[in-house]
């Protein structure tokens, strides 16, 4: 299993974003840009140590687009190693994209690659899809770029997701800072 580097500083641990604040919960935390948006997303899930999802958010300065970054947390009931979980992490999420979007044949995988977060092998999954989106607040057809990570920290039995979902131009305009913002999950 090849794993590749993410952004890193000199002393070896991935950089914070510049003007970011260190969001934490339940021993996972990740750089949140400082002028972003936080929407504690806790409807139909309980929110604790085993379970919860955070969705943080920055529109445009013209409201037209906006990005956003999903952090989700749960607990696994099988007993699974994360090399197992990440291979099989891909498969699964492209399966579930061209499931929901079975009409379209606009889906892309742009690349699945394993990278390493907090010391730990994580699938990194790149896909596009046209679509029309009140999240990006504009009601026509728009490419959209998602960027997904994940891992299982098999200490404490959790999955560890997080996305990042833009308009292709703002992925591209912003695409270091978004994949620095992934790469600076950590999981104590």
């Amino acid at each position: 299993m090849e794993i590749k580097a993410a952004f890193k500083s000199e002393t070896n641990n991935v950089c914070c974003l510049p003007g970011s604040c260190q969001f934490s919960v339940f021993g996972i935390s990740a750089a949140i840009p400082g002028d972003w948006t936080i929407r504690p997303e806790h409807k139909g899930r309980n929110f604790s140590y085993d379970n919860g999802f955070f969705h943080f958010e920055k529109a445009s300065p013209d409201h037209k687009d906006s990005i956003s970054f999903g952090l989700l947390w749960e607990t696994v009931d099988k007993e699974e190693e994360n090399e197992t979980f990440i291979s099989n992490y891909a498969a699964n999420m492209e399966m579930q994209y061209k499931k929901k979007m079975k009409k379209q044949e606009q889906f892309m995988n742009h690349g699945t690659d394993v990278v390493e977060i907090s010391g730990i092998p994580a699938c990194i999954l790149r896909i596009s899809y046209n679509a029309s989106t009140e999240l990006m607040a504009m009601r026509r057809c728009q490419r959209i770029y998602v960027t997904n990570i994940a891992f299982l920290q098999e200490s404490s039995k959790r999955r560890i997701t997080a996305s990042v979902i833009a308009t292709q131009q703002r992925m591209e305009q912003e695409k270091e800072a978004l994949e620095a913002l992934l790469y600076s999950i950590k999981v104590v």
